[in-house]
């Protein structure tokens, strides 16, 4: 499964001491460069800048390989936004880890725009998102003996 994730959920998952459920459910999160920066900046909580400093080998940091089109109305979101949407479109992402309403409704769109030949799944939660399935949730806490 891939999953890209945006700086607040990466976050405050982080501030309350359960990072840990990203590994537990999906192995690996990928976070684009600019989510990365967000996250180091002077503002940021101490226990988030330590944690980044020691950040374990299933969070991979990686930047879009293409600017995205003008066209695609993201001007309006921050870079870690912005940069979350391009990389999820460009991995063809299972999962984007998004708290601004905004901004996922753009993301929505956008895949939905890119991704409506495939009728059987939709990426990032279009239709019966895995997120919201406690049946899926609570099948891979078990496959990990969580």
């Amino acid at each position: 499964m891939i999953v890209v994730s945006d700086t607040t959920p990466l976050r405050h998952l982080i501030m309350i001491g359960r990072v840990d459920l990203l590994w537990m459910l999906y192995e690996s999160v990928t976070v684009p460069t600019a989510v990365w920066k967000e996250l180091q900046a002077e503002s940021t909580p101490a226990a988030v800048r330590t944690w980044l400093e020691r950040a374990p080998d299933w969070l991979n940091i990686r930047s879009p390989r293409r600017p995205a089109p003008a066209n695609l109305a993201l001007g309006t979101l921050d870079a870690g936004e912005r940069e979350a949407i391009q990389l999820a479109i460009e991995l063809e992402a299972d999962l984007l880890l998004m708290d601004d309403r905004d901004a996922r409704a753009l993301a929505l769109r956008l895949l939905w725009q890119i991704s409506k030949s495939v009728a059987s799944t939709c990426p990032l939660g279009c239709g019966r998102p895995p997120w919201n399935d406690i049946e899926v949730v609570t099948r891979r806490a078990c496959e990990r003996r969580w």
